[in-house]
């Protein structure tokens, strides 16, 4: 049912044929230059191998998630060129592996708590660059961060969802 309504849409669909590759979206950053894939325990190394075998225009380089869900769970796309990373030692560990495997230099807003770096950078036709973040009264410390970058910022109170499971 949901394949047949995407391609209504007409998009490009990639089925993951292989039974033993494992991707979940949370896994997957994509910088608008290349990706970095987080090996957790919904990703694997095959999951991250079909990824590159389908956008075989831009690199794809694997990260280890420790002590998180997934990669998105500590780090995001804040901007353009501009990583959102929390302050966590295995936050740092995989921001520094990234910047290891990237030919790219990419600016970062280092935030203090982890969940407030897992948000949703847009930039919206007529409406400009917008960032999607948690509320100064569940992050106070990353709020002020995310302030001082210059993008317009919406505050989402999301407090279940960081009880989902993923």
């Amino acid at each position: 049912m949901m394949k047949e309504a995407l391609e209504k849409l007409q998009l490009n669909l990639v089925e993951m044929k292989d039974e033993n590759a494992t991707l979940d979206g949370g896994d997957v950053l994509f910088t608008g230059r290349e990706f970095f894939v987080g090996l957790s325990k919904r990703t694997n190394q095959r999951g991250a191998e079909i990824l590159a075998d389908t956008f075989k225009d831009y690199a794809v380089s694997t990260v280890p998630v420790a002590d998180a869900l997934h990669l998105k769970s500590f780090c995001s796309m804040a901007g353009p060129n501009l990583i959102a990373i929390g302050s966590s030692e295995s936050a740092q560990k995989a921001l520094k592996i990234m910047q290891q495997m990237s030919d790219h230099r990419y600016d970062k807003l280092t935030v203090p708590d982890d969940m407030a770096a897992n948000c949703i950078y847009l930039n919206i036709p007529n409406k400009g660059h917008v960032l999607l973040h948690r509320t100064p009264e569940e992050y106070p410390e990353s709020a002020k961060a995310s302030t001082e970058m210059g993008t317009e910022a919406k505050k989402c109170q999301l407090p279940p969802l960081h009880t989902c499971p993923g």
